[in-house]
């Protein structure tokens, strides 16, 4: 379920938002939004699932802690939001909202 919560931006947030277009349109994130969109595209069906994670990034340490060294990663505003339903076949369609839809 994503979170509904208010939350408050930090000067720091607005200017990297402002600066990369990074719109905070909770509508277009909607759950609602995010179904409709699902099955615009797959079709009417068993009520798809959602997941969503924050994006990531790492001051320090990108790659040493996998061998035990120190890493001082941090959470981003912005998620990755994946909706999923499952198939009778062993078929996996993977569509990106920011890229067209291949057909196929």
């Amino acid at each position: 379920q994503l979170s509904k919560k208010a939350s408050t931006h930090s000067p720091l947030s607005q200017a990297m938002a402002a600066l990369y277009d990074i719109n905070d349109d909770s509508t277009r994130f909607s759950e609602d939004a995010l179904v409709q969109r699902f099955e615009a595209i797959y079709g009417v069906g068993p009520k798809p699932r959602i997941a969503a994670a924050p994006g990531r990034a790492n001051v320090i340490g990108e790659h040493v802690d996998y061998q035990g060294g120190v890493a001082l990663p941090f959470a981003l505003t912005q998620r990755v939001r994946v909706v999923f339903r499952r198939r009778d076949d062993d078929r996996l369609n993977v569509v990106s909202d920011d890229a067209p839809v291949n057909e196929d």
